[in-house]
């Protein structure tokens, strides 16, 4: 193989490498927990809203409840 054909193949390999890392980096996260009353109980079927946006969930029975794709 010339070396000019190595070079573009390690170039490429270079790039390919980089875009796997940029591509790997998260743009949205994910926010859960447990809804729980004043006396610890969970609180099943609250309702969640992160405040200023339009994501929101519903508990289930036991007071769990997540949001994906959350912004950071």
């Amino acid at each position: 193989m010339s070396l000019r054909v190595r070079m573009l193949f390690a170039f490429l390999l270079f790039l390919v490498a980089g875009g796997a890392g940029a591509a790997a980096a998260q743009t949205a996260g994910k926010i859960q927990g447990t809804v729980t009353g004043p006396d610890g109980q969970a609180l099943g079927r609250a309702q969640i809203l992160v405040e200023g946006t339009a994501f929101g969930a519903a508990s289930d029975d036991k007071g769990y409840y997540f949001i994906n794709n959350v912004p950071p």
